[in-house]
């Protein structure tokens, strides 16, 4: 999967991923749920590196998966 950690607006570790379904081209992602585009869950966010400090061991719990998929 090609994807990347973003933070939010709002402070929200999350994934981006390229998806051929959404018209936007990507979706962002947590551990259970998918926002094409990322419409819903934030109104803005910045691609973060893997070892960003802001990203909690708690976060790479649930969503390495995700980068590693």
């Amino acid at each position: 999967m090609n994807a990347t950690y973003v933070i939010t607006n709002k402070n929200q570790i999350l994934v981006q991923a390229a998806d051929d379904d959404s018209q936007f081209g990507f979706s962002l992602h947590d551990d259970d749920q998918t926002w094409p585009g990322g419409l819903g869950i934030a109104a803005e966010w910045t691609a973060i590196d893997r070892d960003d400090p802001r990203i909690t061991p708690e976060d790479h719990a649930r969503l390495d998966w995700l980068l590693d998929g």
